[in-house]
């Protein structure tokens, strides 16, 4: 995985945010962890905090905005640049999705396409 160009700047947000929603406000130690897998033809790049979480309601209104394409203001720009910029740059059928567990965790999944690589100088 770490020979696959991907676009510039689009785990940055997503660590940005572990740190500052999910770790910062956490009594103790907190782990911000990034992976990349190969599944089904897709490549899968996730940034996992063991945070706070997410409430489920609003977990739902963020991937509801991200499947949509619409910013959400009340929670920022950067996850749905990240969002859009994917989607502009790989197809409608890839992006960014939220998982969580209020208390436990939250991972940003990124998917894009394996093997439909663009040029280097156009990452």
């Amino acid at each position: 995985m770490e020979k696959v160009p991907v676009i510039k700047l689009i785990l940055q947000p997503l660590v940005e945010n572990s740190i500052y929603h999910g770790i910062k406000l956490k009594t103790g130690e907190g782990v911000v962890r990034i992976e990349a897998y190969e599944e089904e033809g897709n490549i899968y790049l996730t940034v996992t905090d063991d945070g706070l979480g997410i409430e489920k309601e609003k977990l739902m209104t963020i991937n509801r905005a991200l499947a949509a394409g619409w910013t959400d203001t009340s929670e920022g720009y950067g996850i749905y640049n990240v969002n859009e910029r994917i989607k502009l740059y790989y197809g409608k059928e890839y992006g960014l999705l939220y998982e969580s567990e209020e208390g436990c965790y939250t991972r940003a999944v990124i998917k894009i396409p394996y093997g439909k690589e663009k040029a280097k100088d156009e990452i």
